[in-house]
C-alpha cells in the first residue's frame, strides 16, 4: 500500500490518495503510520485533479486471501486494502497464552453474549 501511495503523490501536488472508511473512528493507527512513513498530514482533496480511491475493509477478503493480496485493485482508481479493527479469536487466544495473566475478563454486551 505505501508504494502505491508513494507512486501517486510522486507524480505531482495533484495527484492524490482518499480513503474512503465507513466508520469515523477506529482508522487511527493506520493514518498515523502512514503520515509516519511520508512525513506529511492529510490535506484537502479539492484542488486534486488525479485521485486513487482505497477503501480499508475485510469484509471481501476470505480465508484463502494470500499475504500479497492485502491490496486489490477493484476499478482504475479503487483499491480495497485488507484491514481489520480487531484481531481474531486466534490472536486474542495467542496473546494471552503469551501474556499469561492472572485474570482475563471478556469485554462484551452481555445481551449479546447470552445468544451464543
Amino acid at each position: 500500500m505505501l508504494r502505491l501511495i508513494e507512486e501517486q503523490i510522486q507524480r505531482g501536488p495533484k495527484h492524490m490518495v482518499h480513503f474512503k472508511c465507513k466508520a469515523k473512528y477506529g482508522y487511527e493507527f493506520l493514518f498515523v503510520e502512514i503520515s509516519k512513513a511520508f512525513n506529511t498530514k492529510s490535506c484537502s482533496l479539492a484542488s486534486a485533479t488525479d485521485v486513487i480511491t482505497i477503501i480499508p475493509s475485510t469484509m471481501s477478503f476470505n480465508s484463502n486471501a494470500e499475504p500479497d493480496d492485502v491490496l486489490k485493485r477493484i476499478s482504475s482508481h479503487t483499491y480495497r486494502l485488507c484491514f481489520s479493527f480487531h484481531p481474531s479469536y486466534s490472536e486474542i487466544c495467542d496473546l494471552i497464552q503469551y501474556l499469561q495473566p492472572e485474570k482475563c475478563l471478556p469485554k462484551c454486551d452481555s445481551l449479546q453474549l447470552n445468544r451464543i
